[in-house]
């Protein structure tokens, strides 16, 4: 009776057996799976943060501009021996907060001795004297002075009046109240000192300023506006002129060629 049991049942217990064999080896994958899944750290989002694009440099030249301003001194009465012409030349910076003021030359030269001779055939040695030099030689004399501008130049001409200042303060050149009987002489008398390196004005003229004093630096303002070298119509600037320190002295603004009396 158990042997007919046996073979009856045995393919349903084969079946079973097989079965669960089946369920367990895929519960066991499962199980590993799941397993490792768990193990395995959830992926994370990371949100980089974004930086705006660094803007290039630029790099910005500053705009550079020249002045000068001239200054003429008499006596009253006219003598030409307290007579003087000179001129100061700025250079300056304009930035975003407003045109400021780099270097300040002045051109003034005069005899070494301080004592001018109009008649004086032998030439001598010079001195180029700052701004406040000459109005303290001005004052000795007793003398009034008159300005013209700040007048905006060109950098040529401002690197030129440089130049020449440097050939003067070098000792090259010397000091004769009539001045030079040539253009390329290495005399100079006040007048021809700065305006001898005029491009246009230097050449022009053998004596730029026509006559020592107020009339004849008046007059070389006139001949600077004519070869245009005075830039904006010979218009001023106040702000430049205090930078310079022109407002410290006495002196009376006056335009180009105009007519100053000799009298008081």
């Amino acid at each position: 009776m158990w042997v007919s049991f046996y073979f009856f049942a045995a393919p349903f217990l084969t079946e079973l057996i097989v079965r669960n064999l089946c369920i367990a080896i895929v519960w066991t994958c499962m199980f590993t799976l799941s397993t490792a899944l768990a193990m395995e750290p959830p992926p994370v989002t990371v949100t980089l943060p974004t930086e705006p694009l660094a803007t290039p440099l630029v790099q910005v030249n500053p705009v550079e501009k020249y002045y000068m301003t001239l200054f003429g001194t008499q006596t009253a009465p006219y003598r030409v021996r307290t007579t003087h012409t000179w001129a100061t030349f700025v250079r300056t910076i304009v930035t975003p907060t407003g045109e400021q003021v780099v270097s300040v030359e002045t051109i003034s030269w005069m005899p070494a001795t301080l004592a001018i001779r109009p008649l004086a055939l032998r030439p001598e040695t010079g001195a180029n004297l700052t701004l406040e030099q000459s109005f303290q030689w001005v004052e000795s004399m007793g003398g009034r002075t008159s300005n013209w501008g700040p007048y905006e130049i060109d950098a040529d001409r401002y690197q030129r009046f440089i130049a020449r200042k440097a050939d003067l303060d070098s000792g090259a050149i010397s000091y004769r109240a009539i001045g030079a009987l040539t253009k390329n002489g290495a005399i100079s008398n006040c007048g021809q000192s700065f305006a001898r390196s005029s491009p246009i004005v230097g050449n022009r003229y053998l004596q730029p300023t026509p006559s020592p004093g107020e009339n004849g630096t008046s007059k070389l303002a006139l001949r600077y506006l004519k070869a245009g070298a005075l830039a904006n119509n010979a218009a001023t600037n106040e702000g430049v002129f205090q930078a310079e320190g022109g407002n410290l002295y006495p002196s009376t603004p006056r335009a180009p060629g105009e007519r100053i009396p000799n009298r008081r």
